[in-house]
């Protein structure tokens, strides 16, 4: 068995529990990558990939797009740099 290779950019990902926490609650809803694109008015399933998986930016905008596509109230909390979840709940 390999072991992935440590992505360093990955690792500093400031939303990477956000991420988690979205992609699971999306998952929980039984929804395919695809279907949160479309609730997110995005064309393709692989934006909502590289939301769920890349450490790049997500700008609030889209975050909120996001949030709202899986039917959540999300509460973050900001700390030494992290954004981490503080609550994730049904609208």
């Amino acid at each position: 068995m390999t072991e992935e290779p440590v992505n360093p950019e990955r690792s500093e990902d400031p939303l990477r529990e956000v991420r988690a926490a979205l992609r699971e609650r999306r998952r929980e809803l039984g929804l395919s990558q695809q279907e949160g694109a479309s609730r997110m008015g995005l064309k393709s399933r692989t934006n909502v990939a590289e939301l769920e998986k890349s450490a790049h930016d997500v700008g609030t905008q889209r975050l909120a797009r996001w949030v709202q596509a899986v039917g959540a109230r999300l509460g973050l909390i900001v700390e030494d740099g992290k954004i981490a979840v503080d609550s994730l709940e049904d609208e």
